[in-house]
């Protein structure tokens, strides 16, 4: 099988009925720049791609995957990307890889853009050298087992797009670094354990269309910043411990179809 790979740049095995483990002779593909095994039913633990230098695109998602064999253990297949200088995207989402994200992530290439691990029981915290991705547009960590705090280096992503981290158990205050994330438009923080206030400067990301805080501990008033976001479709801020006042300003929404503001007197307390 190695010898019959030499050659080839790209492979796409995408949504058959596949099992087994993933060869790892696959590595000795050193031209490849496309992988694609999603939606199969591999299993095993996933190879070190590191060889394949000139690797662009890896999709294995949706899979019966391994990343490490205790949950306190780095994935160390993430670790051995670094050597792949081109790599833009990586998604290795629904696969139960059971272990932590090393920082060895912030290593990755200059040119990585979407990093995609939704539903993949990742546990520990999130690298702090995540804010080393200069060239990334979207982060997915939702649905994880995430514990710790939002690092502040989230804040050098300046052309990050998407951040999705809801459904874990992040704690602590939402960092005012995210306000530095200039080409935001898509956040979803929703049910962790956040608590106290929003930032007022995330109502001044010009971009920012959808913003999912609900189910977490946040408290203090909504910013009044954020009726001012005239370009938001969705905005959903309920099951918090907010209180005061809903200030006129609220009518500025006029691209809210999907306004979310539940006004349930234990979840979220606007007093009139």
């Amino acid at each position: 099988m190695g010898l019959s790979l030499l050659n080839l740049e790209q492979l796409y095995l995408n949504w058959n009925s596949l099992s087994g483990n993933i060869p790892t002779s696959i590595t000795n593909a050193s031209k490849l720049t496309n992988l694609a095994m999603n939606a199969n039913s591999f299993s095993g633990s996933i190879p070190m791609f590191g060889n394949l230098r000139l690797l662009q695109s890896i999709r294995i998602w949706g899979n019966n995957l391994t990343g490490a064999e205790f949950p306190t253990q780095e994935l160390e297949f993430l670790s051995s990307l670094t050597n792949c200088r081109f790599l833009r995207e990586f998604d290795i989402s629904n696969n139960p890889l059971n272990g932590i994200l090393p920082s060895s992530i912030g290593n990755f290439s200059s040119s990585f853009q979407a990093f995609a691990a939704y539903r993949s029981s990742i546990n520990g915290v999130i690298p702090q050298e995540i804010g080393n991705l200069s060239g990334l547009l979207q982060i997915t960590l939702s649905r994880n087992k995430l514990i710790g705090s939002l690092p502040a280096t989230l804040g050098q992503l300046k052309k990050l797009q998407r951040l999705y981290a809801h459904t874990n158990q992040l704690e602590g205050f939402i960092p005012h670094d995210l306000c530095r994330m200039s080409s935001l438009g898509e956040l979803n923080l929703s049910s962790n354990v956040l608590v106290g206030p929003i930032p007022e400067c995330l109502g001044e990301l010009q971009y920012l269309k959808i913003v999912y805080l609900s189910s977490n501990n946040l408290s203090s008033t909504v910013p009044s910043s954020f009726w001012n976001l005239r370009d938001i479709v969705r905005l959903d801020l309920s099951s918090n411990n907010f209180s005061g006042q809903l200030p006129s300003q609220v009518g500025n929404l006029e691209a809210a179809p999907y306004l979310i503001c539940h006004l349930i007197t234990f979840l979220v307390r606007f007093q009139a």
